[in-house]
């Protein structure tokens, strides 16, 4: 506590003077108050006359600028800076305060969260700063600010991050099968379209996510709009992979430029499907896996994946389905693995990919029961699935282990494969 102290007192020494307006408001909204914890008295502690005098110059201003609300409207940071200055300096009146309040009230959106930065959407930052400025004039908070609180509450205890979760194309397509499968005539379908159809001008979509739109087309049963002009960006990329005297770069964008050469219906010449083979096979290590500089499974998953959707097969297969197997955690699921490095638990991901993988090499799991078992146990009870059938007391926060889109589908296509395949 002592040198805690003694550190804060030395940020009113001579150095810390700053004529900088946002400055001040950043460094003091936060230093006030801890000084005010721990008793210290910016008068007694250095704080030199010129820099008072610059404080007090602002001062006069920040205290308009509370008045004159809601004014230009400021974001929750800057108003929260504003009133820690003008309550410090005691120029804080129940007018002052009565127009933050009104203020802030008016920022409550619908699901009853903040947002800080004045955004469309509730997440944690901007509902703490809200709730802070409200409870140090005394005001009281909203019941749906509560409610928004507690439905971000963690059912182990404390609370999850409250954001907005920005789409993604991969996710649409996941979504968009699902619905599909379960009720064609879902009102949620049609409306994917319009949002396709915006990200198709989107021009630095990588090749990933050039797949999942196309596929997401295709699953809508909608024609690709310029698919002439989306097919030569991966017929492009793929003669260049192909002539080049270098090796491949990344094997996860390999992967997905081929996949969608395969759903855009453009066929590779024997060339060209050759020199990418022995490029991909090129990674292939002693162990059996794939990786740059020793095996991972996400490369190993890529690789076997490209040759697969080529008709191929790694030049050592047998070495790779060991390699594979020798993740298996003993409790149905796999860890993940990379160079002499592995997890400590197994978890749903290097699970999906160590099946599909050994999928790709047709080669079925002997413990295909357990597998299933695991996946069982790893289900919610809202059926979707999380990370692992129980979280792990480190190394896992609750966001993570939570059930999720991607887990749910991973999940769901490993039982398909090992349902299929093993005839269980």
């Amino acid at each position: 506590m002592d040198i805690t102290r003694e550190w804060l007192a030395r940020q009113y020494q001579y150095d810390q003077i700053s004529e900088d307006e946002d400055y001040l408001l950043t460094e003091t909204q936060v230093l006030l108050p801890v000084s005010h914890l721990t008793g210290i008295d910016p008068d007694l502690e250095g704080s030199t006359r010129l820099q008072k005098s610059i404080e007090e110059r602002y001062a006069g201003k920040w205290k308009s600028e509370l008045e004159a609300l809601p004014g230009k409207k400021p974001d929750l940071f800057t108003l929260k800076a504003l009133e820690t200055e003008v309550r410090f300096s005691g120029k804080l009146t129940p007018e002052i305060s009565q127009k933050i309040q009104d203020y802030v009230y008016s920022l409550e959106l619908p699901d009853g969260g903040y947002n800080a930065i004045l955004g469309d959407y509730g997440e944690s930052q901007g509902t703490y700063l809200a709730m802070k400025l409200l409870s140090d004039i005394g005001s009281p908070v909203h019941d749906t600010t509560i409610e928004f609180i507690r439905r971000h509450e963690s059912r182990y205890g404390g609370f999850r991050p409250a954001f907005k979760i920005t789409p993604s194309l991969k996710d649409t397509f996941y979504a968009t099968q699902v619905l599909t499968r379960l009720d064609p005539h879902n009102p949620a379908i049609p409306a994917v379209k319009p949002w396709l159809d915006a990200r198709m001008a989107d021009p630095s979509l990588s090749p990933e996510d050039q797949y999942y739109l196309v596929m997401t087309y295709h699953e809508l049963g909608e024609s690709v709009p310029q698919a002439a002009t989306l097919r030569n960006i991966p017929e492009q990329q793929i003669t260049t992979y192909s002539i080049s005297p270098d090796q491949l770069g990344d094997l996860e964008q390999v992967f997905y430029l081929l996949k969608m050469v395969k759903a855009t219906d453009h066929p590779l010449d024997s060339a060209q499907r050759d020199s990418i083979i022995r490029k991909i096979n090129q990674f292939q290590n002693s162990d059996g896996g794939y990786g740059y500089g020793g095996s991972d499974l996400a490369s190993t998953y890529y690789a076997l994946g490209s040759l697969d959707t080529l008709s191929a097969s790694p030049d050592n297969p047998e070495a790779c389905i060991s390699w594979i197997e020798q993740g298996y955690a003993g409790d149905g699921g796999y860890y993940y693995r990379r160079g002499d490095q592995s997890t400590n638990f197994s978890y749903i991901t290097p699970t999906y990919m160590s099946v599909s993988s050994l999928n790709y090499l047709h080669r079925y799991p002997g413990n295909a029961k357990t597998t299933l078992q695991w996946i069982d146990s790893s289900r919610y009870s809202d059926g979707g699935i999380q990370l692992m059938p129980e979280k792990p007391d480190t190394e896992v926060n609750d966001a993570t282990f939570r059930e999720k889109l991607e887990y749910t589908i991973q999940g769901l296509e490993t039982e398909q494969i090992l349902l299929h395949r093993t005839g269980i």
